[in-house]
């Protein structure tokens, strides 16, 4: 069974249980898919929507022999595969890496600014606005970015007590 497939499969399962089917990978004998929600996952959906997986594939003998089923939500930083992937990031900080090209591979990363007839437009840190088609794409991923890191010795300081001497 291969992952269009296992993904036949799996989408009404997620639909029943309100949830999204993000993706499916399988990766040697890991099969790996992820589910997602509009408001996240509830641990106890994902839990309970991995055993309906898990007995739908027994079912219908998807890999044929033995595999590693992994199920969870696609993370923070979460990899693009996809237009749909893509579209849904629109506003996210990415990282790009392309196909080898003429130029040889290219590496990006900056805000995704619009996806359209699938290309994607990224506002990259270092050349501006570029257009890169959703083909070309090696890999892509979301990148969480942490607030600001505190300055130096400002968190010490704002928990000391000041005392005056007479």
């Amino acid at each position: 069974m291969n992952t269009d497939q296992v993904a036949a499969l799996v989408l009404p399962l997620a639909e029943a249980a309100g949830l999204l089917l993000y993706d499916v990978e399988q990766k040697g004998a890991t099969l790996r898919i992820s589910i997602d929600g509009p408001e996240g996952v509830p641990f106890a959906a994902l839990e309970r929507l991995s055993r309906e997986i898990s007995l739908s594939l027994d079912e219908a003998d998807a890999s044929g022999g033995s595999y590693l089923l992994e199920v969870s939500t696609p993370g923070v930083e979460r990899n693009l595969r996809s237009t749909q992937h893509f579209s849904g990031a629109v506003g996210e900080t990415v990282t790009i890496k392309t196909l080898p090209g003429p130029e040889g591979r290219q590496r990006y990363r900056g805000d995704l600014v619009a996806v359209d007839d699938d290309v994607v437009t990224i506002d990259d840190e270092e050349r501006g606005e570029v257009r890169v088609p959703v083909h070309d794409v090696e890999s892509a991923r979301t990148i969480f970015e942490w607030g600001p890191a505190p300055k130096r010795g400002k968190a010490a300081s704002s928990n000391t007590s000041h005392r005056s001497t007479p």
